[in-house]
């Protein structure tokens, strides 16, 4: 995984494309002085209350949206298994499916298959674990219980 160095901070970042010079707080800085700069009022005044008027205008806008998402995902279906495929999981999503038989790992189900970091060190990890013994096969729903943090010592058997 490439590793840059902030160039105000230089705290290390996983760049999240080829042009990243920031981490986020440097960046969101940088962007603030970029707009008063040209003179730009930002009509947010921060972060949360943009992400609650993206909440409120999705949830009054439910269909519209669910609409573009699914055309979204139709448009780039091919660009969304690539990203699936080979750079999520360390290119091993589809090795654990074809292992766990394209079925839950839990209730044996082949409906909505979630690929799983049994030791949480996914994505969002600082240093994501995607070993292919550390990844499982779940459903939609029992990932969800899982994420939930319920007491079901059967989700945790493979811990």
């Amino acid at each position: 995984m490439r590793v840059i160095k902030c160039a105000i901070c230089g705290i290390e970042v996983n760049p999240n494309s080829g042009t990243q010079k920031y981490c986020k707080e440097c960046s969101d800085k940088v962007m603030t002085q970029n707009r008063k700069k040209a003179g730009i009022k930002s009509y947010y005044k921060n972060r949360e209350s943009r992400i609650k008027r993206v909440e409120k205008y999705a949830e009054l806008n439910r269909e519209k949206v669910l609409a573009g998402k699914r055309k979204y995902y139709q448009e780039n279906k091919d660009r969304l298994l690539e990203y699936f495929n080979d750079r999520r999981f360390g290119g091993n999503r589809e090795e654990v499916l074809k292992r766990d038989n394209y079925m839950c790992r839990h209730c044996r189900s082949g409906e909505n298959l979630n690929v799983h970091h049994i030791d949480g060190n996914g994505r969002t990890s600082d240093n994501p674990n995607n070993e292919i013994d550390n990844l499982i096969t779940l459903c939609l729903s029992c990932h969800m219980q899982l994420h939930a943090h319920y007491k079901n010592p059967v989700l945790h058997r493979w811990k």
